[in-house]
């Protein structure tokens, strides 16, 4: 994933597992790419969905499993270098 985004200083945790969590830069709007996620057919899951009263978060799993699907790493990738204007 840091290849992906060019983010060699990214914040991801853990090491291993079946999910990775990845804090996004402060410029991305977390639910406006959850949403433009979505009308591509990507599922995404915000951070403050596993928070207890869901307050604002900049982490963001992802499934290992699931990222290695043709149009979900360069949507990603488009969504960071953009900021999410689209």
């Amino acid at each position: 994933m840091r290849v992906c985004f060019c983010e060699p200083n990214a914040d991801i945790e853990p090491e291993g597992g079946l999910f990775i969590w990845m804090k996004m830069p402060e410029k991305i709007d977390i639910i406006k790419m959850n949403n433009q996620a979505a009308n591509q057919g990507i599922m995404l899951a915000p951070g403050n969905l596993f928070k207890l009263h869901q307050e604002r978060s900049q982490w963001m799993p992802f499934n290992v499993a699931s990222c290695n699907q043709p149009f979900h790493l360069p949507f990603l990738k488009k969504s960071l270098i953009s900021g999410n204007k689209n």
